[in-house]
């Protein structure tokens, strides 16, 4: 069986990777700038129309309220998790366990577990 001839790899001169890039010609500088602009401005008059309507579309005083019970309802569900994390560094160190009492306790089974 025959080879394929390798071609030998070298690496390029140092002048030849730094060659700089060729300006861009064309028309392409002025289309994109119309573009960017075209963006902006349609970004700008979505902004001012949603802004101008904005009064139409939300109640300030019933989203005062919605804020005030959604910040309730958080703030006693924060309230509630850390008592139970509370009570459960509690009972880790109220209760000394040795690894012999700890060895001899059996993890208790629901009957159902039981009876396979």
């Amino acid at each position: 069986m025959n080879a394929a001839p390798m071609q030998d790899i070298t690496a390029p001169a140092r002048e030849e990777a730094l060659v700089p890039a060729p300006p861009r010609t064309g028309r392409s500088q002025p289309r994109r700038l119309a573009i960017i602009t075209l963006g902006f401005s349609t970004a700008l008059g979505l902004g001012l129309a949603g802004g101008l309507n904005m009064h139409r579309l939300v109640d300030l005083n019933q989203t005062a309220t919605w804020l005030q019970q959604t910040g309730s309802t958080l703030q006693s569900g924060f309230e509630a998790a850390r008592h139970e994390i509370g009570s459960k560094i509690a009972s880790f160190t109220s209760r000394p366990v040795s690894v012999a009492q700890a060895s001899k306790r059996r993890p208790q089974r629901c009957r159902a577990m039981a009876t396979l």
